[in-house]
């Protein structure tokens, strides 16, 4: 068995690496400092009546037309594929005419040669 030291206040206290504290809280987005969010695993089990609602569809049709989940697999894969090359089109485009995009559309760069 391994044992291990967490500081406490000012004490150091063994504990076994085995162990594992499970901690639960009621807030709905809870924020830890980043050293802690480093070493433990958050888990969100958060339910609202929209995703339940979604993940009942999905199941229904997944098991009474499998032939739409199919399409709408390949139509998912097919849309990035698209937001892919439109990605990379605005940003080659950029690149030729010396923009930069912006919210509302496209600002154009001076470039000093």
């Amino acid at each position: 068995m391994l044992h291990r030291a967490i500081k406490i206040g000012d004490k150091e206290v063994e504990y076994n690496a085995d162990f594992q504290l499970i901690l639960q809280t009621k807030l709905a987005n809870p924020h830890y400092k980043p050293e802690m969010q480093a070493q433990t695993t958050l888990i969100n089990f958060t339910v609202t009546r929209d995703g339940l609602e979604d993940q009942l569809l999905a199941e229904v049709v997944k098991a009474e037309r499998p032939d739409l989940e199919e399409l709408k697999v390949h139509a998912e894969h097919g849309f990035k594929k698209f937001y892919l090359f439109i990605h990379c089109f605005i940003g080659h485009t950029c690149l030729m005419t010396h923009c930069m995009p912006v919210d509302d559309g496209f600002k154009s760069v001076s470039v000093s040669t």
